[in-house]
C-alpha cells in the first residue's frame, strides 16, 4: 500500500512539474489605456499586441520605426538594431513607453522603445 501511494505521489510531481516551469503569458496593455494615462505610463515597460503598419528606416536619423495598432489605438515603436517586422505582422512587443511630449500645445504621437518582439502571426506574403 505504501509503495502505491509513493508511486502516485511521484507520478503527480512528474505531471505537475511541466506546468510549473511554463512561462506565464505576458499581460497585454491596451494602447488606448496608455494613451488615456500617458503620464502614468511614462517610462514604464509594458506589453502591447497588435498589427504592424508602415515599418521604415529613417536613414538621416539612423532610426527604425513602425506603428502598432491593436484596434483601440496606435503607438509608434522605435527599434534598436534589430530588423524591422513586416507590414501586416501581428506582434507582441515589450517596450518602454516614452514620456509625453507636447509641441505647440498638441501631444506628440504615443511612442515606445522596443525591448523585445515576438511575431505571433506573420503577414500573408504576396507571391
Amino acid at each position: 500500500m505504501l509503495g502505491r501511494a509513493r508511486i502516485c505521489g511521484q507520478l503527480a510531481v512528474l505531471l505537475l512539474l511541466p506546468a510549473c516551469t511554463r512561462e506565464a503569458p505576458p499581460v497585454i496593455t491596451p494602447i488606448a489605456a496608455i494613451a488615456a494615462a500617458r503620464a502614468e505610463y511614462s517610462n514604464r515597460v509594458v506589453n502591447v499586441r497588435g498589427t504592424v503598419h508602415n515599418p521604415f528606416f529613417l536613414r538621416e536619423a539612423n532610426a527604425r520605426l513602425y506603428s502598432l495598432d491593436d484596434g483601440s489605438g496606435r503607438i509608434v515603436v522605435i527599434v534598436g538594431q534589430s530588423d524591422l517586422p513586416q507590414d501586416g505582422d501581428t506582434a507582441i512587443v515589450t517596450g518602454q513607453v516614452q514620456p509625453p511630449d507636447v509641441v505647440a500645445g498638441v501631444p506628440v504621437r504615443l511612442r515606445m522603445v522596443e525591448r523585445k518582439r515576438e511575431i505571433v502571426l506573420p503577414a500573408l506574403r504576396k507571391n
